[in-house]
């Protein structure tokens, strides 16, 4: 699967969480969404300096800070749900439930419970590594191969 195919099925199954993807379909996706979040505020900020060049008595630099925000959550709202759908997919291929995808998040949440200046550096250092560890053992099952043969979740993907 190349990268148009990936964004065209990613973005057809927009909130399709069950099936399975390939790697390919993932991957392509993953890295647009990088790309795309990585160039929108940026794009956004001077799309303002652009529109407002001409008006130089005010001082546009926090208008354009938040107008390069505000593009960079537009373009965050549209790609959130079909990059969690493509996880979900990504990890049926190999064979396991969508739900683990929440493991980094949650140990984010653990690691904002356990993070208390009043409980000490080593609470923090127990955290920081259960969120390295959640992370690496995610883009562990991202990268790994899918099923060859039909699992719980469905039949290989057709290409990847």
């Amino acid at each position: 699967m190349n990268f148009q195919q990936s964004v065209t099925t990613c973005m057809h199954k927009y909130a399709t969480f069950g099936g399975r993807a390939s790697r390919s379909e993932y991957w392509w996706f993953a890295g647009l969404n990088i790309l795309v979040l990585q160039v929108a505020e940026p794009v956004g900020k001077f799309a303002w300096n652009v529109s407002v060049a001409s008006q130089q008595e005010i001082n546009n630099s926090l208008v354009a800070e938040m107008y390069g925000e505000y593009v960079w959550y537009g373009a965050a709202l549209v790609l959130v749900l079909p990059y969690i759908a493509v996880s979900f997919r990504r990890l049926h291929d190999t064979g396991r439930s969508g739900w683990w995808f929440w493991m980094p998040p949650g140990m984010v949440t653990l690691v904002e419970f356990l993070v208390r200046p009043e409980r000490g550096i080593m609470f923090l250092i127990v955290g920081i590594l259960f969120l390295l560890g959640s992370l690496a053992v995610m883009i562990y099952w991202l990268v790994l191969p899918g099923d060859a043969d039909a699992n719980r979740f469905g039949e290989p993907p057709i290409a990847g």
